[in-house]
């Protein structure tokens, strides 16, 4: 089968377009970088005007999103987001923007991005979501939110085979394991080392979290 050069062309095109919307930093991405890590909403909108690419990545593959996700400046990501920008973009370890915002606790910005279709069970690369990050850290507002629009309660991360409950109980955050129980949470799950999440709240000292997840049928 013999291929025109206008079609050859027009991969080329495309391949290059396709390169162009997610290539590494230049010197106006990396201005933009920094006034998302200041939250300089005019000098923000001042470098997209220029042509600053909103989904250009760094050397750690963090967008201006995540970036913007992490550091909790809300009107920065709501102009990042109005430009375009990939919500479900991924850094070299996997991580999405809502990811971030949900280890960081940043409530408002998980609504956002949410509203924004972010992927509640998108994983990084050792099977870790958003409702780990939020449960991990105890943040039950996030928790709450992830798993009202429908966060994989059981979800496992590939490392150890820990889950939200299991972490949770290992830094003893009742709230949040009171959430994911009643979500459905495996009380009884075992990570890959056979600890449950009433072994590690036991291990751990936290007598009111082993108090209650006897009274949820842990054994």
């Amino acid at each position: 089968m013999r291929i025109s050069l206008k079609a050859v062309v027009a991969i080329v095109v495309a391949l290059l377009i396709a390169f162009a919307q997610f290539s590494m930093a230049g010197p106006l991405e990396e201005s933009l970088l920094d006034a998302v890590r200041m939250g300089d909403v005019k000098k923000v909108q001042e470098l997209l005007s220029k042509g600053a690419n909103v989904n250009a990545k760094d050397m750690d593959g963090f967008t201006p999103l995540m970036v913007g996700a992490v550091e909790g400046g809300i009107d920065v990501v709501k102009v990042l987001l109005d430009k375009g920008a990939d919500v479900n973009a991924k850094n070299e370890d996997g991580d999405t923007a809502l990811i971030g915002a949900s280890f960081a606790g940043h409530t408002d910005l998980v609504i956002l991005l949410i509203q924004k279709n972010a992927d509640v069970n998108a994983t990084n690369k050792d099977g870790v979501t958003a409702l780990f990050g939020a449960a991990f850290e105890g943040r039950p507002d996030v928790v709450k939110l992830l798993l009202d629009k429908g966060a994989n309660v059981n979800a496992k991360e590939q490392r150890n085979g820990a889950t939200p409950l299991i972490v949770a109980a290992f830094e003893g955050h009742k709230e949040v394991i009171e959430l994911l129980v009643s979500k459905g949470a495996d009380v009884n799950a075992k990570d890959s080392e056979g600890n449950s999440a009433l072994m590690l709240a036991s291990a751990r000292g936290h007598a009111n979290v082993v108090e209650y997840l006897k009274t949820k049928g842990a054994k």
